[in-house]
């Protein structure tokens, strides 16, 4: 079962390719004579760039909720096994 940090994960890997192609693109766009094609693409990468970093805070945000809601629930579901327990243990009594 995927979880959000193995998506997460999957992120960090995609993101730390950043600085490669970044620097491949500075490479090219030095032995170039100042193509716009290679501007296009730099401000594309810029904008992925960005855009990634956008998505993993997303993801920790959800994340985040979802471990407060699994909390929650499992706090509910403990209370419940109390009084169930408290309830055989007075039937017991009887």
């Amino acid at each position: 079962m995927k979880t959000f940090d193995d998506i997460a994960i999957r992120i960090g890997a995609i993101e730390s390719l950043v600085p490669s192609i970044e620097k491949s693109l500075d490479d090219a766009f030095l032995e170039s004579v100042e193509s716009p094609a290679i501007e296009r693409v730099q401000n594309l990468m810029y904008i992925l760039t960005e855009q990634i970093e956008a998505a993993q805070a997303e993801i920790n945000e959800v994340a985040g909720h979802i471990r407060v809601c699994n909390a929650v629930y499992a706090a509910g579901c403990v209370q419940e096994l109390q009084e169930e327990v408290e309830r055989l243990k007075a039937e017991k009594v009887k």
